[in-house]
């Protein structure tokens, strides 16, 4: 796996979500975390989006998921 975080807080722009978006085969949105803004840039790019709800267990299992579904 590459996984790449980012967090609008932290001084990331959207012009990196973009470009995320654009090379990632999916991008995984903690739902509490995530603005209306950075999902409309990554529609905007035609990205593969995974909202996921809860925390850190949530986001594991979401993507243990998608990784084993995608595998099968």
């Amino acid at each position: 796996f590459d996984i790449t975080f980012w967090n609008d807080r932290s001084g990331s722009s959207y012009g990196q979500l973009k470009a995320m978006g654009i090379g990632c085969e999916a991008v995984f949105c903690h739902v509490e975390h995530a603005s209306h803004k950075s999902e409309s840039t990554l529609k905007s790019v035609g990205a593969k989006i995974v909202r996921v709800n809860g925390g850190v267990s949530a986001m594991r299992d979401a993507l243990t998921r998608y990784y084993v579904e995608e595998a099968a």
